[in-house]
């Protein structure tokens, strides 16, 4: 899957995993709801698309006081610059969303653009196991042609997926 949004609206989140206190670090996941257009002919392979869920995937643990900089985290992203007008370009394979996945971040998306290799399981700060995404997020089977996205309205995009395209000088 392959094309470039034009963002219409975005607004910055976290979604954490709180710990305690005392041992467990909270872990902050930065995403971008994005509301969108798609530039000249990619509005063919997505014609209905107009929201986009920008995930990063990588955890970013708090300090051993519980204390994080949301804002210096957006800022020094490499989507720091995102804002409305950005030409966001996105490539990478597309996979259905696990139909037992409602959760309420991702329940409402249907497919997702994301690289499953790149997120096997892996233990956290707090030492516990986070399991691959294809055990929780999407079906581990071959990615989706874009004839089988068309009707998408809206799309979960990992951040390894997509990038800034910068304006020409």
């Amino acid at each position: 899957m392959e094309f470039t949004a034009i963002v219409e609206s975005t607004d910055a989140k976290f979604h954490v995993e709180w710990g305690d206190t005392m041992r467990i670090h909270d872990i902050y996941f930065p995403y971008y709801e994005l509301q969108v257009r798609l530039s000249g002919c990619d509005r063919d392979k997505l014609p209905n698309l107009n929201k986009i869920l920008l995930f990063c995937f990588d955890m970013h643990p708090a300090n051993v006081w519980d204390e994080f900089d949301e804002e210096a985290c957006l800022r020094d992203s490499k989507f720091g610059e995102l804002g409305i007008g950005s030409r966001l370009h996105v490539c990478g394979p597309a996979h259905r969303r696990l139909i037992e996945n409602d959760s309420p971040m991702f329940g409402s998306y249907d497919y997702v653009v994301i690289d499953p290799g790149m997120h096997e399981e892996e233990m956290d700060v707090n030492g516990a196991w986070q399991a691959a995404v294809t055990a929780w997020l999407v079906e581990e089977d071959a990615a989706l042609d874009e004839d089988e996205m068309g009707g998408a309205f809206q799309l979960v995009v990992a951040w390894e997926c997509a990038r800034l395209e910068r304006a020409a000088a």
